[in-house]
C-alpha cells in the first residue's frame, strides 16, 4: 500500500500511523498506535497525519464494557435514557483536543470501532481537516 507523501501545510511534517505500529489489515487492535501517532501530530501544528488505505480497529475497554452492559439489558430496555445524558462517562477513541492546523489524510480508510464510544473527539481545535475517513462499528 502506498502512502501520500509531500509536505503538510505549515510545518511540512508528514507522519504516517504506520511509523507508530498501526495495523491497516483490520486483524488486531491498533488503538494505542493511532493514539500515539495523533498525540505526536498534535505537537506539530501544520502537520499531516497519514493513514494508508485499510481497516483499523479502534477499541477501548470502557467502551466495550458499556456496549456489553447495554446489550445484556443492564442499562434497561432502552439504554439511551441512561447513556445519552450530559456528562455520562464515556470513552473517546481518538482525542483531537487542542489540535491546530492538522490535516488527516485517510483515503479509503475505515476505523472499525469495537465498543460504544465517541470515535473522534474534536474539541478546542482550529484548522483540523479530516478527509476520506469512514467510521464503522463491529456490532
Amino acid at each position: 500500500m502506498s502512502r501520500p507523501t509531500g509536505p503538510a501545510p505549515g510545518s511540512g511534517q508528514t507522519l504516517s500511523v504506520m511509523d507508530f505500529g498501526a495495523d491497516p489489515t483490520g486483524t488486531r487492535d491498533t488503538t494505542a498506535s493511532l493514539r500515539q501517532a495523533l498525540d505526536r501530530a498534535k505537537q506539530e501544528p501544520g502537520a499531516a497525519l497519514v493513514f494508508p488505505a485499510g481497516r483499523y480497529i479502534l477499541s477501548d475497554p470502557m467502551a466495550v464494557a458499556l456496549m456489553n452492559d447495554a446489550m445484556a439489558g443492564k442499562l434497561g430496555r432502552n439504554p439511551q435514557h441512561t447513556v445519552f445524558k450530559p456528562y455520562f462517562p464515556h470513552a473517546k477513541g481518538l482525542d483531537f483536543r487542542n489540535a491546530h492546523d492538522l490535516t488527516v489524510q485517510a483515503a479509503d480508510v475505515t476505523l472499525v470501532c469495537d465498543g460504544w464510544f465517541e470515535p473522534l473527539s474534536i474539541r478546542d481545535c482550529s484548522g483540523v481537516t479530516i478527509t476520506g475517513l469512514t467510521l464503522d462499528y463491529r456490532r
